[in-house]
């Protein structure tokens, strides 16, 4: 007989009701659905047309799974905040929220090595494919529906939410800037709401979308807020922090970053099972406020029972903004772009040729691109891949660290009401930006009285910056920032590798994240160098740097 069988790893967090499971919280109109409210309301939704119909009025954060006889349904929410897996061994087709419970059930310990590749290029692994071969994820805004058939599982997919431009508002600049705000205070006011009166704790920066956050709750009257910024002493983002947490009255944060630091962080089991958890065999764990979270928790700094709240933003893509001049983009065009500007700057010339051709027919299927584009399709479809890539599975993964240490979290800036703001402008405000600097401004103004002055780059780093941008001299530019970064990086991360480990890996292409790929690989699949050595792309560049760099972690016992 078939089996579809659902393990859920952390159920402690998950809500039943019957046959269906749902983890997160979520606003259904004015109302707010967390804990069992979340599964009763999908619960009351029985067919797989009722249920994709409440998915797509849903506005929150949250996974959900249906069970019916012979058959299920489960989806992730608009941005995939609670990663979700499928996978299947003979008769059996498994469910569940830990992609390694997935990896033992279907008895495939064998990592995948073009995966692997691009989880070190990219930082993610596109599409629905991980790190193992038998182990599929379900990807941002979709519906998983898998049936028994004649012998088989049948598997069906569909989106119920995506992000492309679509209704675009021809208003004034000053209407555009009216509707942002609305869309902003109310997404600030669903935070309140959820909140309850409890801590709302914001990770401060110079950004300015962690500024709306703080400036927005300040405007709406919550008090009970606390910011909180890292790095090395005297780095200037949190230097900015602090002077836009002390205008606003806010209690403010700083915990110390060092080489030093790093180094003991990352050798401890708390660090290895956290990088293992939110790698989800598909993204390189985030690592920026990691052992910051740690230290408030430890001081008790923050309750228990806070909401964190970081600044990521439905509108920060980074598009190509030569091509609104054009007539028009061809694939090789559009897919050259997403490779230089998602994948690490090596020289794609010679042994990595044949791996970039296989990476650019990953990113096509993953998209269906097209022969030809107009550039505002091109530019959609460029925006539907940051979205449905860069931002659900590396940026929005980041949110892994507050579920480690135990927190609630809720992402204001990607509530569907603003995230439908941005999609709805016209491109050229989405190309620069500057419809979002300039609120933000005015916020801050009408807020604080006056703008905050930004810190000035080190002249060396702005200097290797300036080198890395000239063609001719690109890679002794970035192999100058790398080695600069090392010991004066604002964060001081790189001290989870030592430094003889890096002098002898690092070629001017890597950052942080190709060194905390690398171990997190290495802590998964600890023997994956022998069949590198094996393999059709171990002449790559990127192949070289993970055997240079398993050969120095063994040597110094990493």
């Amino acid at each position: 007989m078939d089996n579809i069988i659902v393990h859920l790893k952390h159920d402690a967090r998950w809500h039943r009701t019957g046959s269906t499971y749902a983890r997160g919280s979520a606003f259904l109109g004015k109302k707010v659905l967390r804990d069992g409210d979340l599964s009763r309301a999908f619960a009351q939704h029985g067919n797989l047309d009722e249920f994709e119909s409440l998915l797509k009025r849903m506005n929150g954060f949250f996974a959900v799974i249906h069970e019916c006889p012979k058959e299920a349904y489960f989806a992730t929410d608009h941005v995939r905040s609670f990663p979700l897996f499928y996978g299947q061994r003979g008769r059996s087709f498994f469910v569940s929220d830990d992609p390694f419970w997935i990896m033992e059930n279907s008895n495939e310990h064998e990592i995948s090595e073009l995966s692997a590749i691009e989880f070190l290029l990219a930082g993610f692994v596109v599409g629905d494919e991980s790190l193992c071969k038998r182990v599929r994820q379900v990807r941002p805004g979709e519906i998983i529906h898998v049936s028994e058939g004649q012998g088989c599982f049948l598997v069906a997919s569909a989106r119920h939410y995506s992000f492309p431009h679509g209704n675009v508002l021809h208003e004034t600049h000053e209407a555009l800037m009216s509707r942002l705000s609305e869309a902003s205070e109310s997404a600030v006011r669903h935070l309140i709401e959820l909140a309850q009166d409890r801590t709302i704790v914001v990770p401060l920066g110079a950004g300015a979308d962690c500024r709306l956050i703080v400036l927005m709750l300040k405007r709406l009257g919550y008090d009970k807020v606390i910011a909180f910024s890292y790095g090395r002493p005297g780095n200037s983002e949190s230097g900015v922090a602090k002077k836009v947490a002390s205008a606003l009255g806010i209690q403010w944060r700083f915990v110390p970053y060092s080489n030093e630091a790093w180094g003991k962080w990352s050798r401890t089991d708390e660090w290895e099972d956290y990088t293992r958890m939110a790698s989800g065999l598909s993204s390189v764990p985030h690592l920026q406020d990691w052992p910051a979270i740690w230290e408030l928790r430890r001081e008790g700094a923050i309750p228990q029972d806070s909401v964190i709240a970081p600044g990521h933003l439905s509108a920060a893509w980074n598009p190509p903004v030569e091509w609104i001049e054009r007539r028009v983009i061809s694939e090789d065009d559009f897919l050259d772009s997403i490779i230089k500007r998602f994948y690490d700057p090596i020289d794609w010339s010679g042994s990595n040729e044949m791996l970039r051709r296989i990476l650019r027919q990953r990113i096509a299927a993953s998209l269906k691109t097209h022969r030809m584009y107009h550039p505002e399709e091109a530019l959609t479809d460029y925006e539907r891949w940051w979205w449905q890539e860069e931002e659900a599975k590396f940026i929005i993964n980041s949110v892994r660290v507050y579920d480690f240490w135990g927190y609630e979290w809720w992402l204001p800036l990607w509530d569907k009401e603003f995230a439908e703001f941005w999609s709805s402008l016209p491109v050229v405000h989405t190309l620069d930006r500057e419809i979002k600097k300039e609120y933000v401004e005015r916020l801050q103004k009408e807020q604080i009285g006056r703008n905050i002055e930004f810190g000035r780059p080190s002249r060396i780093l702005a200097l290797a910056d300036r080198l890395a941008a000239v063609s001719h001299l690109q890679r002794q530019g970035r192999e100058l920032y790398g080695l600069r970064q090392y010991d004066k990086d604002q964060f001081g991360w790189y001290g989870i590798t030592p430094k003889q480990v890096f002098r002898g890996t690092f070629t001017g292409t890597q950052d942080i994240n190709s060194y905390v790929g690398m171990q997190t690989i290495q802590n998964i699949f600890p023997n994956w160098g022998d069949s590198l050595r094996q393999g059709p792309f171990m002449h790559t560049s990127t192949v070289k740097f993970a055997l240079a760099y398993t050969t120095l972690a063994h040597s110094y016992k990493l």
